[in-house]
Formats: structure tokens, C-alpha cells, sequence
């Protein structure tokens, strides 16, 4: 099995980072916070829309750790929406996190964030269930 390796930096520091490295839980005491966003998705023709009603997320933890899932729509972050839980090893090595959500858009995708890492954690398989309400979005044409 290989591994994709992952690196971050800080603007203006010549420091390169290695993000995945499991020997390293926190970066100088301050607790790691891993952050994704899907591709967005759309319904095919630029002027469909719809309602994006789940998000769900398979996550592989070794550890305890916190899982949020944030809906976007049109490069809007939903905050008062996420959905959050805790994860531990213990509940099984895979685990899956299903979020309700209630957000109309024409492109939808979902923030992932990983905090309280106590150990590695990896996410697996996401889906997007989304309900197309019409063809347009009503402009006139």
C-alpha cells in the first residue's frame, strides 16, 4: 500500500511541512487541525438547482478525534449548519458520519475538518445527496 504524502507551508517562512506524518500529532503544542473542501458538484446545466440534503463521510480513526462537516453552496460556507462529531477507535475502524443538511444552491460541496487528533486519522469515501428542485434558477432568459 502506498501512501499519498501531504505538505503545507506558511507564507512569507521557508519552512516545507510534511502533514501526514503520524509520528507528529502536534505542530510545536499546538493541536493539529486538518481542513478539506470537495470539488463542488453541480446538476449538469449551468442553470440547475437544487437542495443539498446529506453529507456523508467515511472516516478511518486510530485515535480519538473530531469530525465537522460544513455544507457550501455557490461559495457560501452554511456555518450554522455543521455537523459535528466525536470519533474513537473504539467504535470501529471505519467509521461513517451522515449530516443532515438543508441548503438550496446550483453548486454544492462539503467543508471537512479533523481536530482534537489524539492519534492518525483518515478520511475514506464522501457522497453528496442532493434533490434537483427545477431546470432554472428563474433568470430571465
Amino acid at each position: 500500500m502506498s501512501l499519498l504524502r501531504l505538505f503545507g507551508c506558511c507564507a512569507g517562512r521557508p519552512e516545507l511541512w510534511e502533514l501526514d506524518d503520524e509520528s507528529v500529532i502536534t505542530d510545536a503544542g499546538a493541536p493539529l487541525s486538518a481542513r478539506a473542501e470537495t470539488h463542488p458538484t453541480d446538476f449538469g446545466p449551468a442553470s440547475g438547482y437544487g437542495t443539498f440534503r446529506e453529507g456523508l463521510q467515511w472516516v478511518i480513526p486510530q485515535a480519538t478525534c473530531r469530525v465537522s462537516l460544513t455544507p457550501l453552496a455557490d461559495g457560501l460556507r452554511y456555518e450554522t449548519q455543521t455537523y459535528a462529531t466525536v470519533l474513537d477507535v473504539a467504535q470501529g475502524s471505519e467509521q461513517r458520519i451522515e449530516a443532515p443538511f438543508n441548503v438550496p444552491g446550483a453548486r454544492l460541496g462539503l467543508e471537512i475538518r479533523v481536530d482534537q487528533i489524539t492519534g492518525a486519522c483518515q478520511l475514506g469515501e464522501a457522497d453528496l445527496t442532493s434533490v434537483p428542485r427545477r431546470s432554472k434558477t428563474g433568470i430571465a432568459q
